[in-house]
């Protein structure tokens, strides 16, 4: 962010602003005037940076003078908040997604005046002025979050319905190719090991076995003593874990295993996928893994 954003740190009032954009062309023409005016420094050259780069009025060597015409002090006021929001979005992000907390009383969210930085402070006073921001008690500023839904950061970006399905889509595709990759591992698996057995793929005939493939384990086993859940993974090995997969586990235990597959290696030949035999307890218990309950059943008692 360019140091550009210091000027919000001293601004003029709003009607002090409207009464010097009123003198440009005519009492203020040029640096000399500027100079000779009257009024806070610090202020007065913020205000005057600002309405230069918001493109209120221009500079033409020493000379000073407006590029748009506004005749009262409101329709001023609401051209200078109008491009604000265009050429300084950056600032405005930077100063609503400031821990925001939420008053279930007023059904609003609100910052905390600390919270946001003192180099901002004279945007948030137009902000304020606008009504876009309301401040309370003098210690937090209530905030319209509708007007900021493209800039407000979220630990779970807003997804459309029609986004929403693509995925599901998706992760069906992928739980398929990966279920079809195990069944084929498992083939070769059971060959090298000297075992003339096919493994069998029941996730599409009982969904709520807890496991997708049941196979062999080794030369000695006459039935099927191998139950495996197939997990298509993330680069970073995240994957679901149903309460009935886990619930298999736990019954199962050492012959149950998942299949970790990561779909983007295949079709190489050589590629083996993770297999973690008793995960009930290998993952559960284990520092290695973080396990974070996604969803809760409610049911009435």
């Amino acid at each position: 962010m360019s140091s550009e954003t210091n000027i919000f740190d001293c601004l003029l009032e709003p009607l002090e602003m409207f009464n010097l954009y009123r003198k440009i062309g005519t009492i203020l023409l040029n640096e000399r005037d500027i100079i000779n005016e009257r009024g806070q420094g610090k202020s007065l050259r913020n205000t005057l940076e600002l309405l230069l780069k918001v493109e209120i009025i221009q500079q033409s060597g020493a000379e000073y003078s407006k590029l748009i015409a506004c005749s009262s002090f409101d329709s001023f006021y609401d051209k200078l908040m109008t491009q604000i929001n265009i050429t300084y979005r950056d600032v405005i992000s930077e100063i609503v997604n400031c821990p925001k907390h939420y008053d279930d009383a007023k059904n609003q969210f609100y910052i905390y005046v600390n919270d946001i930085p003192l180099k901002y402070m004279g945007l948030v006073m137009l902000m304020e002025q606008s009504g876009v921001f309301v401040r309370h008690k003098s210690k937090e500023y209530f905030v319209g979050i509708d007007g900021f839904l493209d800039i407000i950061h979220r630990e779970h970006p807003l997804v459309s319905i029609e986004e929403l399905q693509k995925r599901l889509q998706r992760n069906v595709k992928n739980g398929e190719l990966a279920e079809e990759f195990a069944v084929r591992y498992e083939v070769r698996r059971l060959l090298s090991i000297g075992i003339d057995k096919s493994p069998q793929r029941i996730s599409d005939i009982d969904v709520m076995a807890g496991y997708d493939i049941v196979s062999y384990d080794d030369g000695a086993s006459e039935t099927y003593d191998r139950f495996i859940e197939v997990k298509a993974i993330s680069r970073d090995y995240e994957f679901f874990w149903s309460e009935n997969e886990l619930k298999a586990a736990k019954s199962k235990r050492e012959k149950y295993y998942l299949y970790l597959i990561d779909l983007s290696s295949i079709d190489d030949p050589s590629y083996d996928p993770i297999m973690i035999p008793d995960p009930a307890n290998c993952i559960m218990t284990s520092p290695n893994w973080l396990v974070e309950p996604k969803i809760y059943r409610i049911r009435r008692i």
